[in-house]
């Protein structure tokens, strides 16, 4: 081990010496030249808004019930300050109240909306408002009734006045044989088990647009950036998890040895943090540590961002490794990620984004595109069916009807998860029995997966919110060789049921993911040509 220089970060300061060590739970190999004390132990960022007293000096303290908040006021624009409290679901929102003119809040609809600390105060009328016990208090307070406070509503896009400027990058797809596509599927379905396995454990503006690749039609992901110098990373957008994690050094196992590694030695924005993370899946652990640094998501930059390092990814198993991913990027809501900031959550508090939505197009023959801060017209056909979500966590909605060639199965799941992170459909074994011996299908070899006719004009219904939502055999094949073909569905059993409605869903329907109204919106995707829209 080599002598450098660290950060010690106690509970009031940052003292830097020179220690022999190997950085937050082993940095792997020689590190690099250590940065100067004074860029490796920067001042801490200032406080953000929001918090609880005592307030900044352009914020009023506000009782609200029995509960205190810090809020600023609204602009003229009913524009409000984005740099609320790490943890911060929702962004805020300009509130006219009355007695107290137009002030910002932060919106909740439940507590693990709310950065540690703060309860979402529900004595708001028809909103939620993310405030702190009144113990906190430590000055005069003005008292208020929100009864009659206006939600002025989210951001409007022209008070941002930001460009659009849309990419579209069309891309052959690989041609795949059956046995490619099987280890493409069983490392698939090992992810899929992992990460809604029961009893997991989850812990412990211009349109910015991202170019999706398609690994085997299986896996898409996308380019993100971490540290100053930017560390690039290949990610999987993954709407149903909530937090950032990359590998480090550490990470490193046999057969892995292609993935790009964190390295924080290098970095001049990085913040030690050193906290432990664990994601205990069915399979094992995935672990590391928490570090803040400067995270670039498109043409967006998310400064003092806190994310994961991770040391041990053995809990992903051949997944991690036969897949192309380096690492996974939540695009889920905070009652996931217990406390930790979200990257989707930050976006939409930045105020860089026109609109507080994203939006996913999962090309065929094509890449795929991850549009933030608002959708691609020439990715989708028709109007958006709006479906609100049952619950913020999971982009979760109401599953209001399935059948199967006509036949409509009367005990389904009540339930349906939209993931990007999951290549297949999966749903309890009830239905998916229901839906292969309609289809006609058959299993292959016992691995649970189904044949399927190649020229079956059979059809699969999921209807979301009343609407119905067709998938022909052909949309849900994923492979075709000599005759046989295999469909893209498989059974999963959870503490629930429900469907995951994944990547071969994601194909044929545009979905648009909105943060701000807490919906989905659902259209008819189509390709586009190459060409830049401005």
């Amino acid at each position: 081990m080599a002598s450098f220089v660290r950060g010690l970060c106690g509970a009031v300061a940052c003292l830097c010496i020179s220690v022999v060590m190997e950085g937050c739970g082993g940095g792997g190999g020689s590190p690099t030249p250590a940065p100067t004390p004074a860029s490796f132990c920067p001042a801490p960022p200032p406080s953000p808004n929001y918090g609880q007293p005592p307030c900044s000096a352009h914020e009023i303290e506000v009782q609200i019930s029995a509960d205190l908040v810090c809020a600023p006021a609204c602009g003229a624009d009913n524009s409000c300050p984005t740099d609320t409290p790490s943890g911060t679901v929702n962004a805020p929102e300009c509130f006219k109240t009355g007695n107290l003119g137009d002030l910002c809040f932060v919106p909740c609809s439940s507590d693990n909306d709310c950065a540690a600390g703060a309860e979402c105060n529900t004595n708001a009328g028809t909103v939620g408002l993310c405030t702190y016990p009144e113990s906190h208090a430590t000055s005069t307070v003005d008292s208020a009734k929100t009864t009659n406070w206006q939600r002025l509503g989210c951001v409007s896009p022209s008070a941002l006045g930001a460009t659009r400027r849309l990419l579209r990058v069309p891309l052959a797809k690989k041609t795949l044989g059956l046995s490619d596509t099987m280890s493409a599927l069983m490392a698939a379905r090992s992810r899929l088990r992992a990460k809604y396995a029961p009893g997991v454990v989850l812990w412990t503006a211009s349109p910015g647009n991202i170019t999706i690749e398609n690994s085997q039609d299986l896996s898409y992901y996308g380019v993100i950036s971490v540290g100053t110098p930017p560390q690039s990373f290949e990610v999987v957008y993954d709407t149903g998890s909530s937090n950032l994690w990359v590998p480090n050094a550490d990470a490193q196992q046999e057969g892995c040895n292609a993935k790009h590694v964190y390295d924080h030695f290098t970095s001049s924005t990085f913040y030690k943090n050193c906290t432990p993370f664990s994601i205990t899946y069915g399979s094992g652990p995935v672990s590391g540590y928490l570090s803040v640094d400067t995270v670039t998501i498109a043409e967006y930059q998310l400064p003092n961002f806190t994310f994961a390092e991770m040391t041990d990814v053995s809990g992903l198993s051949t997944s991690y490794c036969g897949g192309h991913f380096d690492g996974i990027c939540g695009m889920a809501w905070g009652a996931l990620s217990r406390g930790l900031p979200t990257p989707m959550g930050e976006l939409a508090s930045s105020g860089q984004l026109s609109e507080q939505v994203f939006a996913f197009y999962l090309g065929d023959q094509t890449t795929g595109e991850l549009v933030i801060g608002g959708v691609d017209p020439a990715h989708y056909t028709g109007e958006f069916f709006v479906a609100p979500l049952t619950d913020r966590d999971y982009w979760r909605v109401d599953l209001t009807g399935l059948a199967a060639d006509g036949n409509t199965y009367s005990n389904a799941a009540t339930s349906a998860i939209v993931d990007s992170g999951t290549s297949l459909l999966a749903g309890p074994q009830s239905d998916v029995t229901f839906i292969v011996e309609k289809l006609g299908a058959t299993e292959y070899l016992s691995s649970g997966e189904y044949l399927v006719d190649c020229d079956s004009s059979s059809t699969v219904t999921f209807s979301i919110g009343g609407k119905d939502f067709d998938l022909s055999v052909q949309d849900m094949i994923v492979v075709r060789e000599s005759g046989v073909c295999l469909l893209g569905m498989q059974s999963i059993q959870l503490q629930e049921p429900l469907w995951i409605l994944g990547d071969v869903f994601m194909r044929k329907y545009y979905v648009k993911f909105d943060w701000c109204r807490g919906e989905i919106g659902i259209a008819s995707a189509t390709a586009a040509t190459m060409e830049t829209v401005v």
